[in-house]
């Protein structure tokens, strides 16, 4: 039996599916990788995205989950006169089928019922082909080109309270599965057309038409979200399917760099409560969020990953990172945080101007 796994790494199925998309109106630069650029991965400093980073691991999401509608939906709209059609077709390879057998085809059905019975059974796939890749098991981890978008640090690192990670795939072996499973997004303005593979039961256009159908949809988005610049590691893990929303995977490369974003410290401050039982569920969630971090500096610091922080480029709307020693960043938050200090937000910007002051400082040295 052949899996999608398999097919990612056939050189003809990679083939198809390249050209495919090519094909598609506004695609036809459209090529699979042979290396990779650096590449981002957006994330809160939440305890499961530390957990990914220091576990050395890359948690994939159902595609089912993602925030838009359109993502990974099988486009099979029919009008009427085309489920009539395909359902008076279905009748006459019946009607073949027992004639040739010499049966009389009206002791075992007659064609208004089954016409009728068809054009259901059409309906109900089409409305289940829109989330079929949910439903088949397809789980992706979402990357991107670019590491310095200002939209991305706003809806998929907390409001500039998370990180960046960067990932270099070069490092795989050029055989590794994971390097057959990463690729570039698409945008186009009209969903890819996937129903000639959709409706190919005879494999007559091509030999695994739904893996195909698959791996075209993932890839494909809407023009609005090319702001993105995205890249997606596609899998199709059927054990999972509709189990589960994440699948964590081994990952055998570590992180080339972590970027800070530039209001990470607001995870170790709180606002305001009204009783003691708030104030006290606060600051015991303080506690949990610095003893992650600095797990993840501790990680940082083993395996001497590059660190920085996203700055706001003066007179721009541009972010660009600054290095920052995690020594110095692990002195700094110990002397900050450790033992009586305030964890009223009022205190942020006195000491978030002396995290930009290290910055700075180290950035004078260099």
């Amino acid at each position: 039996m052949i899996y999608f796994h398999d097919l990612l790494q056939n050189d003809g199925f990679r083939s198809f599916v390249q050209k495919r998309i090519a094909s598609h109106p506004g695609n036809e630069g459209y090529a699979f990788p042979s290396s990779f650029p650096p590449l981002y991965r957006y994330r809160s400093l939440s305890e499961h995205a530390i957990n990914d980073i220091v576990q050395d691991q890359f948690t994939l999401t159902s595609i089912g989950e993602f925030n838009d509608l359109f993502d990974g939906a099988f486009h099979m709209a029919y009008t009427q006169d085309k489920y009539e059609e395909m359902a008076q077709n279905k009748w006459n390879e019946l009607k073949k089928t027992l004639e040739a057998s010499k049966l009389p085809i009206e002791a075992f059905f007659r064609h208004d019922q089954f016409v009728s019975s068809q054009i259901m059974r059409f309906k109900k796939d089409s409305k289940f082909k829109l989330r079929e890749l949910d439903y088949l098991g397809t789980y992706v981890g979402c990357l991107s080109s670019q590491c310095d978008s200002t939209l991305m640090w706003s809806h998929y690192a907390d409001y500039n309270r998370g990180i960046c990670v960067e990932y270099d795939f070069n490092q795989f072996p050029q055989d590794h599965l994971l390097r057959k499973a990463i690729f570039p997004v698409f945008y186009s303005e009209k969903p890819i057309d996937v129903m000639e593979l959709l409706t190919d039961e005879k494999q007559e256009v091509y030999k695994y038409p739904l893996d195909a159908a698959v791996l075209c949809t993932a890839l494909n988005k809407a023009v609005p979200w090319s702001y993105e610049q995205e890249w997606r590691l596609v899998l199709v893990l059927v054990s999972f399917a509709r189990k589960t929303k994440w699948v964590p995977m081994p990952l055998a490369i570590r992180p080339t760099s972590i970027c800070l974003g530039y209001h990470f410290l607001k995870a170790f401050f709180s606002y305001p409560t009204k009783s003691f039982e708030e104030l006290a569920k606060a600051r015991e969630k303080i506690k949990l969020n610095l003893q992650r971090f600095y797990q993840l500096l501790d990680y940082v610091n083993t395996h001497q990953i590059r660190l920085s922080l996203m700055m706001p480029v003066i007179g721009s709307y541009q972010l660009a990172p600054r290095p920052l020693s995690v020594q110095s960043l692990q002195r700094f938050m110990h002397r900050k945080f450790d033992g009586n200090y305030t964890e009223s937000i009022q205190f942020y910007y006195t000491v978030h101007d002396a995290l930009i002051e290290l910055v700075e400082k180290e950035q004078d040295h260099v």
